[in-house]
C-alpha cells in the first residue's frame, strides 16, 4: 500500500504545525544568535563607558588642576611679588585667596613661610614641612602638584599647586596654592556616575583623595594594590573592596600624575545584556508558543470549510441543493497584508521621529552650552558694572551699552554659526557708533577669530572706544586711532593706538573698562595686555593666541 493512501493521511493540524516549526527553526536560530550578537555588542557599550567615564574624570581633574596652576602662575609673575614689595604682595595674594577659596602661601627657600593667607596678618608662621621638596621645585623651575598631605600647621589633609618664581633681585620663592580637598570630591560627583558606579581618584603615592561612596573611609588611606600598576591607562578584571567582581577602568591625569579610577561591579555593569538575553530568549520561546497555537487555530479555520466542502458534495451526492457558508480566508489574507503595510509605514515614522528627537536633543545641548557661556559673560559685565556705578541711573545706562556691544558680537557669531569670525568685522561692528568721531584708520591681515575671542576682546574694544570718545582721542574732530594687527606664530598681537587728543593719565581708580582690557581679558584669552598713558594718547596692545 502507497504511504500517501488514504489510511496514512495526516490531519492538516499537523501539518500547519510541522509548517510552523520548520518556517521557525532558522528563524529562532538567527533570533538567538541576533540576541547574542546585540547582548554582546551592549556589554561592550557598556565596558567602553566605564574607559571614557574614567578617561572623562580625568580630564575634568586635569582642567581644574591647570586652572589652579594658572592662577598661581599670574600670581607668582605678580609685579609687586617681582619687585619684592611682599607689603602689597600679601593683600593681593589674601584678596585672591579668598575671592578663590583657596590658601596662598610663599615660602622661601629656606621653607620660612613669609606669607599664608589662613594665618593672621603678622603671626608668626611655622616653617613649611615640605623643605626638600621646595628645593626640588626651585632647581626644576616648573609647577608641581603635591600628593595628599597634612596642611602646614594643622592636621586637615589637602593637596597643593606649587608654582617657583624669581623676584628681579634674585630672591627665590615658591608660592603654594592649595585648595579645599571637597573640591575633588565635587568632581568625583560632577563627573555623571550611574547608579552602581563607583570612582575614586589617587595621588602618585597610591592614597585615596576622593571617593564617590564612604569617602571620609578613604580619603588618606593608601592602596598598596596599584603599587604595581605601573601603566598609564588601562582596565582591570578584579574584585573591588566590597567584594564585587568588577570591571576597573584608570586613566593617569597628565599634570599631576594623579590616576582617575572608575569601576563597576559586573552585577551592575552586565545587567543590561543579561536582561536583554533573558527577555530576547523569552520572547523567542513565547513566539514559538504563540506560532504553534496560531498554527492550530488557522488548522481548525482551514477545517472549518473543508468540512463545509465534504457536506456539499454529500449534499451533490444526495442530489440536494448545494449550500456552502462563506469563508473568511481570503479576507484575513487581505488583512495581513493591509497590517504588514501598516507595519512598515509605523516603521518608518518611528525612525524619523528617533532622528528628529536626537536632531533636537544634539540642538538643546548645544543651545546650553552657548547659553552657558553668553550668561556668565553677561553675569561679569553685569557684576563689574555694578562695581563701578556711581548710581541706578549711571549703571543702567553704561550696562545697556555694554550688553549692546554684546549683542554685536553675538550677532557675528550667529551669522557664522558660532564658529568664527573675521577680526575686521568684530572691530567695524564695535566702533560703527564711533564712526562719526575723529579719524580712525584699521591695518592687518584678514584674521578669523573663535568664538570666545569675538566676545571678551569685542567687550574690550567697546570699552576702549567709549572711553576714547569721553576722555581721548574720538573726544576731538582732530583725534586719531590707529588700530593694527598682526597675526604670526598663532597668535594674535593688537595695538589700540591714540593721538591728538586731550592728554591723558593713569586712572586712580580701577573701573570697569580698565577690568575688561586687563584683567578680564587676560584670564579669560590667556592674554597679555599692557596699557600706557604717553603724551601722544593712550596705548594699549594685547598678546593672545588665536586659539583663546
Amino acid at each position: 500500500m502507497s504511504p500517501w493512501s488514504p489510511s496514512h493521511a495526516l490531519p492538516i493540524r499537523l501539518l500547519l504545525v510541522a509548517l510552523a516549526a520548520g518556517i521557525l527553526a532558522p528563524m529562532l536560530v538567527i533570533g538567538a544568535y541576533g540576541i547574542t550578537t546585540v547582548a554582546q555588542s551592549e556589554r561592550a557599550r557598556a565596558e567602553t563607558g566605564v574607559v571614557k567615564l574614567a578617561d572623562a574624570l580625568a580630564s575634568n581633574v586635569e582642567r581644574q588642576l591647570v586652572a589652579y596652576r594658572d592662577l598661581a602662575l599670574s600670581l607668582a609673575r605678580a609685579r609687586h611679588l617681582l619687585d619684592d614689595d611682599l607689603v602689597v604682595f600679601e593683600d593681593i595674594a589674601r584678596d585672591m585667596a579668598k575671592r578663590a577659596g583657596v590658601t596662598l602661601v610663599l615660602v622661601d627657600e629656606q621653607g620660612r613661610q613669609l606669607i599664608n593667607s589662613d594665618a593672621a596678618r603678622g603671626a608668626a608662621l611655622p616653617p613649611t614641612l615640605h623643605a626638600q621638596k621646595l628645593h626640588e621645585i626651585i632647581a626644576g623651575g616648573q609647577p608641581f602638584v603635591s600628593n595628599i598631605r597634612p596642611s602646614t600647621g594643622s592636621n586637615e589633609l589637602t593637596f597643593a599647586v606649587l608654582v617657583p618664581t624669581t623676584t628681579h633681585s634674585g630672591v627665590r620663592y615658591v608660592l603654594s596654592l592649595a585648595p579645599k580637598l571637597s573640591v575633588l570630591s565635587e568632581i568625583v560627583k560632577q563627573v555623571g556616575i550611574p547608579a552602581g558606579w563607583l570612582a575614586a581618584l589617587h595621588d602618585r603615592d597610591n592614597r585615596f583623595l576622593a571617593r564617590s561612596i564612604s569617602e571620609e573611609k578613604f580619603v588618606g588611606e593608601r592602596a598598596p594594590f596599584w603599587d604595581t600598576i605601573h601603566a598609564s591607562s588601562g582596565t582591570l578584571q578584579t574584585t573591588d573592596r566590597e567584594g564585587r567582581p568588577s570591571l576597573l577602568a584608570f586613566t593617569t591625569v597628565p599634570f599631576g600624575g594623579w590616576r582617575a579610577i572608575v569601576w563597576a561591579p559586573q552585577a551592575v555593569l552586565y545587567a543590561g545584556s543579561r536582561a536583554l538575553i533573558w527577555w530576547g530568549l523569552s520572547a523567542l520561546a513565547v513566539g514559538l508558543a504563540a506560532s504553534v497555537a496560531l498554527a492550530f487555530f488557522l488548522a481548525r479555520q482551514i477545517e472549518k470549510p473543508i468540512a463545509d466542502l465534504n457536506h456539499a458534495a454529500a449534499e451533490l451526492g444526495a442530489g440536494l441543493p448545494v449550500t456552502m457558508p462563506p469563508t473568511y480566508l481570503q479576507e484575513a489574507k487581505s488583512i495581513g497584508a493591509a497590517l504588514g503595510t501598516a507595519a512598515r509605514n509605523i516603521a518608518e515614522r518611528e525612525v524619523a521621529l528617533k532622528a528628529a528627537a536626537e536632531r533636537a536633543n544634539h540642538l538643546l545641548h548645544e543651545i546650553a552650552h552657548r547659553l552657558k557661556n553668553q550668561l556668565a559673560l553677561i553675569g561679569a559685565v553685569v557684576r563689574q558694572s555694578g562695581r563701578t556705578a556711581e548710581n541706578v541711573a549711571t549703571f543702567s545706562e553704561h550696562l545697556e551699552k555694554r550688553l549692546q556691544a554684546l549683542g554685536q558680537s553675538t550677532t557675528l557669531l550667529v551669522a557664522s554659526d558660532w564658529k568664527h569670525t573675521r577680526l575686521r568685522d568684530l572691530i567695524d561692528a564695535q566702533l560703527e557708533s564711533f564712526s562719526g568721531l575723529g579719524t580712525i584708520t584699521l591695518t592687518g591681515p584678514d584674521v578669523p577669530i573663535g568664538a570666545n575671542v569675538t566676545q571678551y576682546l569685542g567687550i574690550a574694544l567697546h570699552e576702549l572706544a567709549t572711553n576714547a570718545a569721553k576722555y581721548g582721542a574720538l573726544s576731538r574732530p582732530d583725534g586719531r586711532l590707529a588700530i593694527t594687527w598682526t597675526a604670526e606664530d598663532g597668535r594674535l598681537r593688537l595695538i589700540w593706538q591714540e593721538d591728538g587728543g586731550p592728554p591723558v593719565s593713569p586712572p586712580t581708580r580701577t573701573g570697569f573698562g580698565h577690568l575688561v582690557v586687563g584683567r578680564l581679558i587676560s584670564s579669560a584669552l590667556q592674554a597679555e595686555t599692557k596699557s600706557e598713558f604717553l603724551e601722544t594718547g593712550l596705548r594699549w596692545q594685547i598678546d593672545m593666541p588665536l586659539a583663546a
